[in-house]
């Protein structure tokens, strides 16, 4: 009888600690333009999305700065990452020319686009202004 509480009692603790796990994720990475759709009205107010290659040069030469904004704005912004190869139909929707593409949406609006790589001031900057 016992045993069978701590065990109910453990399971109730993982699905907790596994939900909040899922919420307090700071990247989201979608297949799809319908996986995409539905994750940018769950993210928030402000999202950005990166769509990239694993085979783009800029789009590596990026991903520590990524993970700075993503760090750096976690629980404010949301961030989603799109691989053009895995998700064509998001690409073409989106019409990705070049990666890596960064899409800001604020209040679910697309508000700015960059194509290729930036720097950590111009990306703060993009990434502030969907916060304020």
């Amino acid at each position: 009888m016992i045993l069978k509480q701590i065990i109910k009692k453990s399971l109730s603790l993982f699905v907790i600690t596994y939900a909040l796990s899922m919420v307090l994720t700071a990247v989201t990475t979608v297949t799809s333009k319908d996986e995409l759709s539905s994750t940018l009205k769950k993210q928030g107010s402000a999202v950005v999305v990166k769509f990239y290659a694993d085979w783009c040069g800029a789009c590596k030469m990026m991903k520590p700065l990524d993970q700075e904004m993503e760090s750096a704005f976690q629980g404010k912004v949301g961030f989603i990452h799109v691989d053009i190869d895995q998700a064509k139909d998001a690409a073409e929707e989106h019409t990705i020319q070049g990666v890596p593409t960064y899409i800001f949406y604020k209040k679910g609006k697309e508000v700015d686009r960059q194509t290729g790589a930036m720097d950590k001031a111009t990306y703060q900057s993009k990434v502030k202004a969907l916060i304020q």
